[in-house]
């Protein structure tokens, strides 16, 4: 399947026109033992989990792994299928992006990024036309 989106790697650098951009930070404390905590957590998709989210298979992020995340409403299930764009394992920080795939109701990039002090979530997506979510 190919991405349903150009910019693939968008949120690694400058953020792409005709999307909704959303960045979300928050300070999660400070200390080697913390950031290497947060830096096991965020590439094993501990943020969606968190969330209550469903991934499968959910192993630790590889570049250009597919994953299908789920979201529970009462007793249905809707899911949503992805592909691991980059991942960064760098000495301060760690992460991984995700770009969407063929079925999503939106169109776009999400990466979830956690600094020495800092987490910090980018996306760039877009709503798609009903008739194109096969």
């Amino acid at each position: 399947m190919t991405f349903t989106y150009a910019e693939v790697g968008a949120t690694v650098g400058a953020r792409p026109s005709g999307y909704q951009h959303l960045r979300a930070t928050r300070v999660v404390g400070s200390g080697g033992e913390l950031f290497d905590q947060c830096g096991e957590t965020v590439p094993s998709w501990g943020v969606q989990r968190g969330a209550g989210l469903l991934v499968i298979p959910g192993s630790r992020v590889e570049v250009g792994a597919e994953n299908r995340i789920g979201l529970r409403l009462g007793p249905l299930r809707t899911w949503a299928t992805c592909r691991v764009v980059y991942v960064l394992d760098e000495a301060e920080r760690k992460g991984f992006a995700y770009g969407t795939l063929p079925g999503q109701p939106e169109s776009g990039e999400e990466s979830f990024i956690v600094w020495v002090r800092l987490f910090w979530s980018d996306a760039a997506s877009r709503r798609l036309a009903c008739d194109s979510i096969a």
